[in-house]
Formats: C-alpha cells, sequence, structure tokens
C-alpha cells in the first residue's frame, strides 16, 4: 500500500475537504502538523473554506495576507459569534421567557496596541479600504472605525477582498456583531435596536454582497433587537438579486402578534431555491401558507423546497397552534407545498431547538445524521435550567414530502 505522502496534491487536498464536523478546525491543523507534506494541504483547506469564530477575524486576515494567492480560491465563508459571555447569563434566559433584552449601546472595540504593533497589518487594511472607495464620507468613516470599531472596520475588508465569495454563513451568530444588515429594514419598519449599531458606512460592502452572494445563513440570535407591536418583519431580502439559499429565523418574518403574516413578495428575492427556517412556530404555518400563495401565482418560480425547524416538539406545537386556531403544522403545511409543488421537510425538536443554544444552525447539524442533532439538542437542554424535562419527546419528529406531497423514506 502506498504510503499517504505519496499521493497527489489533489487526492490529499480531497481528504482535507472530507473533514467535517464542530472540530474540523482543530482536525485540519493536526493533519498539517502530521508532516512537512501535509502542512500545505491543512492549511489550504482551513483558508480556502474558511470557518471561525469572529474573535478569530483578526488572525484570519494575517493568514490572508501570508497567503494571498489562495484568496480567488475562497468562495465560502463561515463566522460564528454569540451573545454568551458578553450579556448577564439571567438576561438571556430572560429572553428565552419573551422578555426584550435591553441592550443600549452597541459594544464597538477600539482597536488593540497589539494590531498596531504588527507591521504593515493596518497599512494594508487602509490600501483595501482606499481602493474601494475611491472618496467621500463613508471612506473617512471606515478609516475611523480602525482605530474606534475594528471588528467592523476588518469585517468590510474580509467581505471586500474575497472576489469570488458566493455563500455566507453566520446563521449561528449574533445580528449585534451584523450591522452591515442594518439597511435591509424595509420602509416604515421601526426597530428598537441599540444605540450606534446602524453602520451607514458598510452600505457599499452590502451592495457588493447583494450583487455577488448566491447563499445566505442570515443571523438566528436577534436578542436585543425588538420591534414595533404591528410590525410583522423586520428586513427586506428582495436586493441580492442571484440568492438561491436564504437560511433564517422564523423571527425575521412571523411577528407572535395576531397580525396578518407579511407578504413573502416583498420580502424574498424571486431568484430563491431553497428557504430554511429556524425557530419556527404557529406563527410560520400562516407565513408559509403566504409563501405557497405566491409561488401559484408566479412570484417564485424557482423555489423548489423549504425546510422548518420548529422552536418546540411537535405536541407543544399542535397545541399551541389548535389555540391560536392556526393551520396544522404537519398536515396543513404538507397539502399547502403539495399544491404549490415544494417539497418540504418538517423537525421538531424533543423540547426545544434554539440557534443560540446548540452554537451552530441546525441544518448543518442535522448534514451529520439524525442521532448527532439530538444529541446536540438533549446537550443543549441540559444546561438550560428553565426546561423541565417532564416535557421531554421521547424522539424528535422529522418529515419530508416531495413535489406531490407523497411521504419519503429518511435515515
Amino acid at each position: 500500500m502506498a504510503h499517504i505522502d505519496l499521493l497527489p496534491n489533489e487526492l490529499l487536498l480531497e481528504i482535507g475537504d472530507r473533514i467535517r464536523g464542530p472540530h474540523r478546525n482543530s482536525d485540519l491543523a493536526s493533519l498539517s502538523l502530521v508532516s512537512r507534506r501535509l502542512r500545505p494541504i491543512g492549511q489550504e483547506n482551513l483558508l480556502c473554506e474558511p470557518a471561525f469564530n469572529l474573535t478569530h477575524l483578526h488572525t484570519f486576515l494575517r493568514e490572508l495576507g501570508h497567503h494571498y494567492y489562495l484568496i480567488p480560491k475562497i468562495k465560502c465563508l463561515e463566522i460564528l459569534s454569540s451573545a454568551k459571555g458578553r450579556v448577564p447569563h439571567q438576561e438571556l434566559l430572560n429572553v428565552d421567557l419573551g422578555a426584550a433584552l435591553e441592550v443600549e449601546e452597541y459594544p464597538a472595540l477600539p482597536c488593540p496596541w497589539e494590531l498596531f504593533a504588527l507591521s504593515n497589518f493596518r497599512a494594508r487594511c487602509v490600501d483595501v479600504i482606499n481602493y474601494f472607495l475611491k472618496e467621500g464620507d463613508y471612506r473617512r468613516n471606515w478609516h475611523t472605525a480602525l482605530n474606534a470599531d475594528i471588528v467592523q472596520a476588518l469585517l468590510g475588508v474580509l467581505l471586500v477582498i474575497l472576489p469570488n465569495l458566493k455563500s455566507l454563513h453566520i446563521g449561528a451568530s449574533w445580528l449585534m456583531d451584523w450591522p452591515i444588515f442594518s439597511s435591509l429594514t424595509p420602509p416604515g419598519v421601526k426597530i428598537v435596536e441599540p444605540e450606534g449599531w446602524d453602520h451607514k458606512w458598510l452600505s457599499p460592502v452590502l451592495q457588493k454582497l447583494q450583487a455577488e452572494l448566491q447563499a445566505l445563513e442570515f443571523p438566528a440570535d436577534m436578542a436585543a433587537f425588538v420591534a414595533e407591536y404591528r410590525t410583522v418583519a423586520l428586513f427586506d431580502f428582495r436586493g441580492f438579486k442571484k440568492l438561491k439559499h436564504l437560511s433564517l429565523s422564523s423571527a425575521t418574518f412571523c411577528s407572535q402578534t395576531r397580525q396578518p403574516p407579511p407578504n413573502p413578495a416583498r420580502l424574498l428575492p424571486t431568484s430563491l431555491e431553497l428557504l430554511r427556517m429556524s425557530e419556527c412556530t404557529p406563527a410560520t404555518i400562516n407565513f408559509m401558507n403566504e409563501i405557497c400563495l405566491a409561488k401559484k401565482h408566479g412570484k417564485f418560480p424557482s423555489l423548489k423546497r423549504v425546510e422548518l425547524y420548529f422552536w418546540s416538539s411537535v405536541r407543544i406545537i399542535c397545541s399551541a397552534a389548535r389555540r391560536r386556531r392556526d393551520p396544522h403544522p404537519v398536515h396543513d403545511v404538507r397539502r399547502m407545498c403539495a399544491d404549490a409543488e415544494i417539497e418540504l421537510y418538517l423537525y421538531f425538536p424533543m423540547l426545544k431547538l434554539s440557534t443560540r443554544d446548540l452554537g451552530r444552525a441546525p441544518w448543518s447539524i442535522r448534514e451529520e445524521g439524525i442521532s448527532k442533532l439530538k444529541a446536540v439538542e438533549l446537550a443543549a437542554c441540559s444546561r438550560n435550567p428553565l426546561l423541565d424535562p417532564r416535557w421531554l419527546a421521547p424522539e424528535p419528529f422529522e418529515l419530508t414530502s416531495d413535489l406531490e406531497g407523497d411521504i419519503v423514506m429518511m435515515e
């Protein structure tokens, strides 16, 4: 049998590409330490399909500076962040009970002296900003942010230096860390947001993303953001002209009030092929009805599949829908999608499913198998003192139906 070092680079890169899971970065780092032959293989896989916490943003940018020839290969970017550890734990528990998390001011982070000490790092960032924005107030604001708001300044730099970026996965992030999306608020919608969160100088970067992205996972953790009582939709995604896959929390569109559901044709791009929503509630069912009606009227000709990951167990969701006199979360949604010729996937957890608690988007965990998602869910529930284990269902409930509404066998 041939030694692994004798394999061609193409096969070694394929081996590295198949390393997945929550420990992917550490596994690839370990691979790069096996031998000198495997070191560039591990590094290339780490840099060409990056997935890292927001706290490592500056480190990733520095590595890109050393391996700039890999920048055109980066087509997918995943960044994680969380409100945990940044606000009192009790306040996050109050959010689970329906109370608003009060954060009065956007937590801008000044540039630490360690970054100033790095040779040419700041100068390279300034060069990128000056190349992307020739002149104007936005460029001056961006320069100022290099001192006063370093995280957003570096995020902007990262997003503009990736010419072939097609997929942005930030579903397991806190919306607070992405003020670039503040411009997506529909006209007339009032969001109670932390002071200083609206970063208008990032709007040129958003326009670049809107013109190029084909897949977007929108931040699911929306703690500290509250809309007016009659508001039913917080963000408008129609500006993403090439977007095919959109994943987000149902709280983005589906208000818990008794207001009519929003018109999806005024919120979603017509190019959409896959829509995934997490933290779904009975209110999501009415929004799904509007999506199916819009599909039948030709508003979303490319929409092929919808995936719904519900907030709580099938027993609790069905009971809540019955009290609200909403459509049935399983039978009626399945009929709606079959009538509109849309594939459907439903997932109901054993007790509670929250992207913030899981630490990752539920669909990314589901790709590793239902047993993996079940294990991560149980671990998250055990850490939450507010959850009563007596309500724990024996197994999660999931269902897949095809374009005609027929049940599809799963693992």
